[in-house]
């Protein structure tokens, strides 16, 4: 019991903080953007885009440390260049 308490209080106070994480966030939200994309056969396919970048830009907009936004930047503009092939 203790180990899962502790497990969570690391989880809340370093995990979400982490680089990883957010790029983990910001994959999700492109994994969501393709199935909608595929699933939907969406007419208006630049909608669907301009609200995944909006998302991803508030995940980036959270992040207080500059050096990690940029990096988080980089990694979305390769994500949405994967996209558009």
């Amino acid at each position: 019991m203790i180990i899962f308490i502790a497990f969570g209080l690391w989880y809340v106070s370093y995990a979400r903080r982490t680089l990883l994480y957010k790029k983990m966030q910001i994959e999700y939200l492109l994994s969501w953007y393709k199935i909608a994309a595929k699933k939907f056969k969406c007419h208006d396919e630049s909608a669907l885009r301009q609200s995944l970048i909006e998302e991803t830009k508030k995940i980036l907009s959270n992040e207080p440390d500059t050096t990690k936004r940029k990096a988080l930047e980089e990694h979305m503009n390769r994500l949405l260049a994967e996209i558009e092939r």
